[in-house]
């Protein structure tokens, strides 16, 4: 896998410095980007599919106008905020990142920032402003994640709610996205008490599994997706105390809480806040 990655990084480096950077999008305002590696290609989970994916970052105005510039020439994928272009006959996304909203992010411990600009393969940042913004960042507080903890078990409660009146009123489409929802957040509760943010949604399952919590919630998790064969009848009853699936939820919904509890967080009722003696 580091040989992966490292071809992958390598590949993207030529692809910035020897086209990128010739591009005539990109070329004018080259000297005053930075562009980071990002994606499944820097981590773990990299493989022989995993493409090239850029983060560019610089000042606000110098973004707009590249963005603007992308539009225009068709390269806005149906993603909002993510551009394609072919350089050399290959597609690379983009995201576009201005150095304020970067700094705001990270000051704010924002999931996304936190996951990618720390440890990002830099290829290119002829200023250091990049490395200037990371640099001295240091673990995030536990505080932290004890909020985040408690924001993502409010809403893991209330997709659970929603899928109680899925089932009472027979709405088993609306079911799955909401069955969908409640397991991003308790894998993102996983991640959290790792003490980590969670990976984007393509490898937020694996990422999450490897966690302590994760173990704990395999087998329930694994038990749930087994049973959705039984969506088509809704879990054989309208009533969730006495339907399968909803079973099958509070499972994995009392499984999450203990591993809430062993790192040291207690449940009430507005959701898990950190222990009085931490």
């Amino acid at each position: 896998m580091a040989r992966l990655q490292r071809e992958l990084r390598q590949h993207a480096q030529r692809l910035v410095s020897d086209a990128l950077a010739a591009h005539p999008l990109f070329a004018r305002r080259w000297p005053r980007l930075q562009v980071i590696l990002s994606g499944s290609a820097v981590t773990e989970f990299a493989d022989e599919y995993s493409g090239i994916d850029l983060i560019v970052l610089g000042d606000a105005g110098d973004l707009a106008e590249l963005a603007e510039a992308l539009r225009v020439g068709g390269l806005e994928s149906d993603r909002p905020g993510l551009y394609e272009v072919t350089v050399e006959g290959r597609r690379v996304s983009l995201i576009l990142l201005s150095l304020d909203e970067a700094a705001r992010r990270l000051a704010e411990y924002d999931d996304f920032a936190w996951a990618v600009l720390p440890g990002a393969p830099v290829l290119h940042d002829p200023e250091g402003r990049l490395a200037a913004l990371t640099a001295g960042l240091g673990e995030v507080p536990r505080s932290v994640w004890a909020e985040k903890i408690r924001a993502r078990y409010r809403k893991f409660r209330r997709r659970q709610a929603s899928i109680a009146w899925n089932l009472r009123r027979g709405q088993p489409y609306v079911l799955l996205e909401n069955l969908t929802r409640l397991v991003g957040h308790a894998l993102a509760i996983c991640c959290y008490l790792d003490g980590k943010p969670p990976t984007g949604r393509k490898w937020i399952f694996q990422a999450a599994m490897r966690t302590n919590a994760g173990r704990r919630l395999r087998p329930y998790l694994f038990d749930l997706f087994s049973s959705l064969g039984e969506t088509a009848t809704l879990g054989g009853s309208y009533q969730a105390g006495n339907n399968s699936l909803y079973r099958r939820l509070v499972a994995v919904h009392d499984a999450l809480v203990s591993a809430i509890q062993e790192a040291g967080y207690d449940v009430g009722r507005g959701g898990p806040k950190e222990a009085l003696d931490r």
